[in-house]
C-alpha cells in the first residue's frame, strides 16, 4: 500500500510539472528560477530559451515574408521585360544611366562653337520645363540618358534654379522631369510599388485561398489557419500603409506631370514655409511614425502572438 502511494504522489508531481511547463510554453513565459542567474551566461541562456518559448513564430513569419517580397520582385522583374519591349510600360526598375550632360544656362558661345566643331547638338532645355519655370532664374542642368536593362531608352533632366548665397551656405532648387527618347516631350514614368503590392496581395491571396502555403512559408514550415473568404483582406491589410502610400502615388502622379507649373508652385509654397519654421513639418513624420507603430502593435517592443491584421480576419499562423 505503501508503495503504491508513493507511486500515485510520484506520477502526480510530475503531471504538475509537466502542466507548469506547457502553461509556461503557451504563455511565452518560462519556469526558469531567475533568482540563480547570477552569471552572464545563465542570464543568456535564460533570455534564448525565452524567446524559443515565444507563441507563433515571431521570426519565422518575418523570414517568410522576406522570402516571399523577393520573389515577388522577381516576378515582377521577369514580367516587366516583354512589357518594356513593347514600349507599353517604362517604370525606374533595373536603370542604368548610361551618360550625363551638365550645362550652364545659358550655354556660353565657347560651348556651342566646340559642340558645332565635335558634330554634335548641344543640349537644350525642352520647352515644356521651360514654361513650368517661367519666373524662376535657371542656372543650369544635367541631362542623363536611362535605360531599363537596355529596353526603353530615355532621358532624365535635372534643373538648377533659384541659386542664392547667404554668407558661407549656398540655397538651390532642383527639379527633376523625366523626358521621352528624344528629350523634347515630358513623359509619365509609373512607380513600381504598386505592381509590387498588387502581385504580392494577389498570389499569397490566391494560394492562400487554395489550401496552399506560400513559398516562404513553406521553406520555414508555417501553415495559415482561418475563415477561407479572408486570405485577401488579410494581405492587404498586412500592407495596408504601403497600399495607401501607393494609392497616392499613383493618384498625384499624372497631375505632377499634366501640371508641371503648378507643381513647382507647390513646392516654392513648401519652401518657403520650411525656411520660415522647420518645426510644423516633423508633425506630420511623428503622426505617420506612431501610425504605424499602432497598426503593427508595436511589434519591434513586444511581440503579441497575432498581429492586428490576424485579429481582424481571425487568422492565426501555426506550425506546419
Amino acid at each position: 500500500m505503501m508503495h503504491l502511494k508513493l507511486s500515485r504522489l510520484s506520477s502526480e508531481r510530475r503531471e504538475r510539472v509537466n502542466s507548469k511547463d506547457r502553461t509556461a510554453a503557451g504563455t511565452g513565459r518560462s519556469n526558469v528560477d531567475t533568482r540563480h542567474l547570477s552569471s552572464l551566461g545563465s542570464r543568456i541562456i535564460f533570455f534564448l530559451k525565452s524567446i524559443e518559448m515565444q507563441p507563433r513564430f515571431f521570426f519565422r513569419r518575418l523570414g517568410a515574408f522576406l522570402i516571399d517580397m523577393i520573389l515577388v520582385m522577381l516576378l515582377l522583374l521577369v514580367i516587366s521585360i516583354p512589357l518594356r519591349w513593347t514600349g507599353l510600360w517604362s517604370a525606374p526598375f533595373g536603370v542604368k544611366i548610361s551618360s550625363c550632360q551638365t550645362l550652364p544656362d545659358p550655354a556660353p558661345p565657347q560651348l556651342t562653337e566646340a559642340y558645332a566643331k565635335a558634330g554634335r547638338e548641344l543640349p537644350t532645355i525642352p520647352a515644356p520645363v521651360r514654361a513650368a519655370l517661367d519666373g524662376h532664374d535657371i542656372a543650369g542642368f544635367s541631362l542623363c540618358r536611362i535605360s531599363s536593362f537596355g529596353l526603353n531608352a530615355m532621358n532624365s533632366i535635372t534643373l538648377v534654379y533659384d541659386v542664392t548665397r547667404k554668407g558661407n551656405m549656398t540655397q538651390r532648387k532642383r527639379l527633376t522631369v523625366a523626358l521621352d527618347d528624344s528629350a523634347t516631350r515630358i513623359v509619365t514614368v509609373w512607380p513600381v510599388s504598386p505592381l509590387i503590392l498588387a502581385l504580392y496581395i494577389g498570389l499569397l491571396g490566391y494560394r492562400h485561398q487554395r489550401g496552399k502555403r506560400s513559398p516562404g512559408e513553406a521553406a520555414l514550415g508555417l501553415r495559415l489557419h482561418g475563415p477561407g473568404r479572408r486570405f485577401y483582406l488579410r494581405e492587404a491589410l498586412k500592407l495596408a500603409p504601403f497600399v495607401i502610400g501607393a494609392v497616392v502615388e499613383l493618384l498625384l502622379l499624372p497631375l505632377q506631370t499634366a501640371n508641371l507649373a503648378g507643381t513647382v508652385a507647390v513646392m516654392d509654397r513648401v519652401a518657403a514655409a520650411i525656411a520660415g519654421s522647420f518645426a510644423p513639418f516633423l508633425i506630420i513624420p511623428l503622426a505617420l511614425i506612431l501610425a504605424m507603430g499602432w497598426w503593427y502593435d508595436w511589434f519591434w517592443l513586444r511581440w503579441r502572438g497575432r498581429a492586428r491584421y490576424d485579429r481582424i480576419c481571425d487568422m492565426e499562423m501555426r506550425r506546419a
